[in-house]
């Protein structure tokens, strides 16, 4: 519409137009991040470069990643930080990657309207990254699998290919730190990830 009609295109109209484009193609960006993990992580050639990063600013470019999806559901994010400085040891990249796949799997599993929560603290020599929602939970047999690769728990929207817990995995392993989840029927579900700090940046 943009290229046949942008003659006779409101400005307004033409906006609308090119956010709905940005939306889409940051979508199909991460999907295609996801399936290129995918093949790396099956033939064994995922590979990380660990620098010295800043958290923040990681989870701020990963929110601009899903900002498309949480605003067709007209979702918010709540984040909650008890560290002043959030330096880590990791690959910038691969943790914006990890962040938005946590993102999207909440908000898949979240109602419209709802909020979804991140916080960040300090655990030892880590950072630990906590997403949580409000959405119906994840049965005990489904945490067994949930990190599987093709794998999707009851009650997800429409969309993902049940790539993106078992990406999150990968990368966070490949990067030293851990991950897991903390979930009630009923009662939502949080999935938390740890790197590691560097020197004093995980300082109160």
């Amino acid at each position: 519409m943009l290229v046949s009609d942008f003659d006779q295109l409101e400005p307004d109209s033409a906006l609308r137009l090119v956010r709905r484009a940005q939306r889409s193609v940051l979508w199909l960006q991460g999907l295609t991040e996801n399936l290129t993990s995918a093949a790396a992580v099956g033939s064994g050639q995922l590979q990380v470069q660990l620098t010295v990063v800043n958290l923040r600013e990681c989870i701020e470019d990963a929110v601009l990643l899903v900002r498309g999806l949480l605003d067709r559901r007209r979702q918010s994010i709540r984040f909650v930080s008890s560290l002043e400085s959030m330096r880590v040891k990791a690959d910038a990249a691969r943790v914006v990657q990890i962040v938005a796949n946590l993102l999207s799997n909440a908000s898949r599993y979240s109602v419209d309207d709802d909020v979804i929560e991140v916080h960040v603290s300090k655990v030892g020599q880590h950072v630990r990254v906590r997403v949580s929602d409000h959405g119906p939970g994840i049965s005990p047999e489904d945490q067994q699998r949930i990190f599987g690769a093709w794998i999707r728990a009851d009650g997800a929207a429409p969309g993902g290919l049940g790539l993106g817990l078992n990406i999150v995995q990968n990368l966070v392993q490949q990067q030293g730190g851990r991950v897991g989840v903390e979930s009630v029927l009923g009662h939502g579900a949080t999935f938390w990830f740890t790197l590691s700090c560097e020197g004093t940046a995980c300082q109160r």
